[in-house]
């Protein structure tokens, strides 16, 4: 005759593999269920979400196209022209999957006041950039622009020997650079 112990260790394990068997029919349920889904969805002309693309992120919720795992169609109105559009789930895919944008954004612009945002931001650059057209820079500003970066970081330091920055007379951004004093 075997001892309580070991009938006790017995019936415990009978329930853990009992336990274990009714924890995997519940996973194989909810994977049915997410496969019907999925068709169902799949039916509907949405696409899937591949999260294995996503960009990490550091949150503690999960977007909704993940949970639901497809992406569709949302629609959306234009924050600067007021034209509603629809913001496809193809063009989902490519925001969250390649160019890896970050989970928690939505479509806000319609294509063309995206183009023209984009014009804009380029055209401020370049203008930043090259300044200002039309206005000839002194020599001094001149030889400021084309130096290099590192040449720039080099030299705008605070220079303790002296007890102040090295700055020169005019003052401008441009001019920071030039022949020590």
């Amino acid at each position: 005759m075997k001892r309580s112990k070991q009938t006790r260790g017995g019936i415990e394990a009978k329930q853990r593999k009992a336990e274990e068997w009714r924890h995997t029919l519940a996973q194989r349920a909810a994977e049915r269920q997410r496969l019907r889904d999925y068709k169902i969805a799949l039916a509907r002309d949405e696409v899937p979400v591949v999260t294995s693309q996503l960009a990490p992120s550091n949150s503690f919720s999960i977007p909704d196209f993940v949970e639901r795992g497809t992406y569709r169609p949302e629609p959306f109105v234009c924050k600067d022209c007021g034209v509603a559009e629809v913001w496809t789930p193809l063009q989902q895919k490519w925001w969250y999957e390649t160019a890896k944008g970050d989970v928690f954004t939505k479509a806000v612009r319609c294509r063309a006041c995206r183009t023209r945002q984009r014009v804009r931001k380029s055209a401020a650059r370049r203008v930043h950039l090259e300044g200002s057209p039309g206005r000839s820079l002194p020599p001094h500003h001149e030889r400021a622009r084309v130096a290099s970066r590192r040449y720039f970081t080099q030299r705008w330091m605070w220079n303790p020997a002296r007890g102040r920055s090295m700055r020169r007379a005019c003052g401008t951004f441009r001019c920071l650079i030039g022949s020590r004093p």
